[in-house]
């Protein structure tokens, strides 16, 4: 579905800081960074001392003024320090390019990732795509205005963790886990807030729904960006378990439609995955290195990987620094 050519890497070379001295040279790391955040919307810290994930923070709080919890996130992630949590996509499955938490009101401006361990075996790169660069070449399709157009819909599905009727073959992020609580009561208030549209059915299943533009203005780019990636729709459990596959779409832990609610094709979903190919980059890290992104000017996936017996691949993620998107602008789509 997705086949990035893994362009040249030489980019995440020039944007690596060297950290070794990192309580002497802290002011002169955080301008680094703060440089090359603004001007190429990431960069990444090398020679830390991160050995654990209760050290990430050290390091992600030099940039950010504030930490984002992954209260409402779709994917079934583990908290493995406070505000640290695992990737939450087996190492068989392809987590296609997203922006993190777009289909939420607020998200996350800043996300950093964090090799804890590495396989060591050419496996496991995570790849970012170049979401300036994707927009521009979308918007000169026809399914690039389709999107300006109709704006889209993100359909979710949470299983309740008490539901025991629920085949674990497809279980996916219960709504518990979800929003880290197990009061309803507290679920409901988060979405009133939020003005997302939802629902509780059987066994108390949480459906949610949330319309969107298609696009957004961002101000560092002063521009109309995509706001959503392959990834939002449901055909990303394609590579998941069988049980996941024989799902039709709307069963399936979320998904994507057009915002007058029509269905994305086949082969517009194919089309969406080929935007991505030609502007899609594979960064391998070294263990301790970090990478920080901007989350609207590169999306971010990985491909599946194997790994040797005794080996593994963790990568630690943090988010930081609310971000409220803004609509787009009528003067600000590419080119202008």
């Amino acid at each position: 579905m997705w086949n990035p050519l893994f362009n040249n890497t030489d980019i995440f070379t020039r944007n690596k800081i060297d950290c070794a001295n990192f309580e002497k040279n802290k002011d002169k790391i955080k301008k680094q960074a703060e440089q090359l955040l603004n001007e190429s919307g990431f960069c990444i810290f090398s020679n830390t001392d991160i050995k654990e994930s209760s050290q990430v923070m050290k390091y992600f709080s030099l940039i950010v003024k504030e930490n984002f919890s992954y209260e409402g996130g779709s994917f079934a992630r583990k908290k493995l320090a406070d505000n640290v949590y695992d990737t939450g996509c087996p190492n068989y499955c392809l987590l296609a390019p997203h922006i993190e938490m777009s289909y939420n009101p607020v998200m996350p401006k800043y996300l950093s990732l964090t090799c804890l361990e590495s396989p060591h075996n050419g496996t496991g790169a995570t790849m970012f795509s170049d979401n300036v660069s994707i927009t521009k070449k979308m918007l000169k399709t026809k399914l690039g205005q389709k999107l300006k157009n109709l704006g889209i819909r993100h359909y979710r599905r949470l299983h309740s963790d008490m539901d025991k009727t629920y085949p674990d073959a497809v279980k996916y992020s219960s709504w518990q886990v979800s929003y880290e609580t197990n009061s309803k009561e507290k679920v409901e208030e988060y979405l009133r807030k939020s003005n997302q549209i939802f629902s509780w059915g059987k066994n108390d299943m949480l459906s949610i729904i949330n319309p969107q533009e298609a696009y957004m203005y961002y101000e560092k780019t002063d521009s109309n960006l995509l706001f959503f990636g392959p990834s939002n729709h449901a055909s990303m459990f394609d590579s998941y378990s069988v049980d996941f596959q024989k799902l039709d779409d709307d069963l399936r832990a979320f998904t994507l439609k057009f915002g007058d609610d029509s269905e994305f094709t086949n082969d517009e979903v194919l089309e969406l995955h080929k935007f991505f190919d030609e502007d899609s980059y594979q960064c391998f890290y070294e263990e301790g290195e970090m990478m920080i992104i901007d989350n609207m000017m590169w999306q971010h996936g990985r491909l599946p990987f194997a790994v040797a017996p005794g080996k593994t691949r963790n990568i630690a993620v943090t988010l930081g620094d609310k971000y409220f998107p803004d609509k787009s602008r009528d003067d600000k789509w590419y080119p202008h």
